[in-house]
């Protein structure tokens, strides 16, 4: 009779728990899967209002200690010239959103931010479209990285990544007139 109790008790056990789970886990509850409990006259709780920030200060490491030098292979000149776009994007980032560099997340770099920093460059510091597209090409360079670190911001990265560069003007290489040219030839040979 002992025998059959016990059995009665180990099935009600566990239809309460997810087979395969180590020690027999509890399942959870229909109570427990609906979130946080409204807060008072029914408003929701400050836990589901906010939105779930990833700190950007981690990727931003990741990015130049391991995904540039060690993924890529990336000189040292690439290195300073991403560093360099970084320190003026989280310079302006902080002044448009009032928050220090630290304490900027992935998702407040989103596209429009991205847009009006780098007509901030060619406006406010007179950068022309080469230079502007080359603080465009190191932040698509970190979104593309970002892209597997964080797949929930996928949406924001692919808008970032549609921002086109400018198109430069190419200046036409001049030929050299008959003095230039001379000039040259007769310039010493500086290998001795």
């Amino acid at each position: 009779m002992t025998l059959t109790g016990n059995r009665k008790n180990t099935r009600s056990r566990q239809s309460r728990t997810h087979p395969g789970c180590p020690g027999g886990c509890r399942g959870t509850s229909q109570k427990s899967r609906r979130g946080p409990a409204p807060g008072p006259a029914g408003e929701k709780s400050p836990l589901a209002q906010t939105k779930t920030s990833t700190p950007l200060a981690p990727h931003l490491t990741a990015f130049f200690e391991q995904r540039l030098p060690i993924e890529r292979g990336a000189s040292e000149n690439t290195r300073d010239s991403y560093a360099y776009a970084f320190q003026l994007l989280l310079t302006f980032a902080s002044k448009h959103l009032q928050a220090a560099p630290s304490q900027l997340t992935v998702e407040q770099i989103d596209a429009p931010l991205v847009l009006d920093f780098l007509n901030d460059l060619e406006t406010t510091r007179g950068n022309g479209a080469s230079s502007r597209n080359i603080r465009l090409a190191a932040i698509k360079s970190f979104m593309h990285f970002l892209e597997y670190r964080i797949p929930s911001a996928i949406e924001q990265i692919r808008r970032i990544l549609a921002i086109p560069a400018k198109k430069t003007e190419s200046k036409l290489v001049r030929h050299l007139t008959a003095e230039e040219i001379q000039g040259l030839l007769n310039s010493p040979d500086p290998t001795g």
